[in-house]
C-alpha cells in the first residue's frame, strides 16, 4: 500500500478552528486566549493553526498556553491573569475534558459565563449541552467518523475496493449561552 492509498477519515481541524475563531470574531472578541493540553498532538496543532490563521488575517493577538490537566496551575494561571486585570474576553480549549475542568475552575474563582468571560471548544456532546451554562462547541460528528473508519476497515478486510481514500467529515458551530452575550472589547 502507497501513502496514496492510505486511508485517511477525519475533519478539517484547521478549518473548524477558524471558523469557531471567526465565528468569535464576529461578536466583537479580540482578546483570545487558546488552552490546549500538553503533548504532540496533530489534532490540538491543526486547531491552533486554524485559530492563528483567523487572528493573524484580523491583525488581532492570542495568547496560547499548554497545560497537563493539573487543576492546581491552571487555577493559579487564571489567578494571576485576574490579579493583573489580564483577562480575556474568551477563552476556546482544545477539547472537551479540559473545557469542563476549566468551568470548574472559574467557578470557584467566581467568574461568570458569558457575562465575565466567555468559553468554547471542540467535540460537541451532552457534557456540553448541559453544562452549567451550555457550551458553544463545534460538533466534530464522532460517530460519523467512526461509522467511516469502520466500513473502511471492513472493506479493506474483505478485499474490497476502497473508494475515497481521503475522507473529510464537515463540522458544525453550535452556539450556546457561554458566548451569547455581545462582548464589548
Amino acid at each position: 500500500m502507497t501513502n496514496d492509498e492510505v486511508i485517511h477519515i477525519d475533519n478539517d481541524n484547521v478549518r473548524a478552528s477558524e471558523l469557531l475563531t471567526r465565528h468569535l470574531i464576529d461578536k466583537r472578541h479580540k482578546n483570545f486566549l487558546i488552552i490546549a493540553e500538553s503533548g504532540d498532538y496533530e489534532v490540538v496543532k491543526d486547531r491552533i493553526a486554524g485559530h492563528l490563521k483567523a487572528i493573524e488575517q484580523e491583525s488581532l493577538v492570542t495568547d496560547i498556553v499548554y497545560f497537563d490537566k493539573n487543576r492546581e496551575h491552571i487555577r493559579s494561571y487564571f489567578q494571576r491573569l485576574i490579579d493583573s486585570c489580564a483577562l480575556p474576553s474568551v477563552v476556546i480549549t482544545s477539547d472537551t475534558l479540559l473545557n469542563h475542568l476549566i468551568l470548574s475552575i472559574f467557578y470557584e474563582l467566581k467568574l461568570h459565563i458569558p457575562t465575565d468571560i466567555q468559553t468554547a471548544t471542540f467535540n460537541d456532546s451532552y457534557l456540553n449541552a448541559f453544562a452549567s451554562p451550555p457550551q458553544t462547541t463545534v460538533d466534530i460528528y464522532p460517530k460519523l467518523l467512526g461509522e467511516l473508519a469502520a466500513e473502511s476497515l471492513l472493506n479493506v478486510i474483505q478485499g474490497r475496493e476502497i473508494v475515497g481514500f481521503n475522507k473529510l467529515i464537515q463540522t458544525t458551530i453550535i452556539e450556546r449561552e457561554s458566548t451569547t452575550t455581545t462582548q464589548e472589547v
